[in-house]
């Protein structure tokens, strides 16, 4: 038999990595690391989730309210065709009782939407891998210990307040 050879893994889609859950930048490191806890930095490319900014997903409150609301009216709607015999009210209420159950997803989705936007308009790297050392000369690679490492950076590329360094 002939084995045709495959080609080399390709990057995913911008789709796929929402729908994955996975890094806006490289498209390949997971975000989350249970339901409810980020990971702090891109395990792939280094990309600093929350961009070091105090309130950074503020914007995403909103993308959550956003998609909420379409899934209630989706539902409401939904239940609408399905039982045109009840009331509007009972309908809303109905639709918005499934919701709940649904907020620890529709709460990564938003983050996730945040920070794809964020990254298209403002991407924080725009060379190659920060962990090039070639390509981004200021990303601060820092011992956490057994043989972790952390990076370091702001969203401009260069260290981030309270990394250890000091200019004097």
């Amino acid at each position: 038999m002939i084995r045709i050879p495959r080609a080399p893994a390709t990057r995913p889609s911008a789709l796929g990595s929402i729908v994955c859950r996975r890094c806006p930048r490289c498209r390949m490191g997971a975000v989350y690391r249970s339901i409810f806890q980020m990971h702090n930095y891109c395990s792939t490319c280094g990309l600093d989730f929350d961009r070091g900014e105090p309130g950074y997903f503020t914007g995403a409150t909103f993308v959550s309210y956003i998609l909420a609301m379409m899934l209630n009216a989706f539902l409401t709607l939904t239940e609408a065709v399905l039982f045109p015999d009840r009331s509007v009210v009972r309908l809303m209420a109905e639709a918005s009782f499934l919701t709940i159950p649904l907020f620890p997803w529709i709460w990564q989705y938003s983050r996730i939407l945040w920070m794809v936007f964020d990254q298209s308009i403002d991407p924080s790297d725009r060379g190659g891998s920060p962990l090039d050392p070639w390509a981004a000369s200021s990303v601060r690679l820092q011992m956490v210990g057994r043989g972790k490492v952390r990076v370091s950076t702001d969203h401009r590329g260069g260290p981030r307040a309270g990394s250890g360094d000091r200019e004097s």
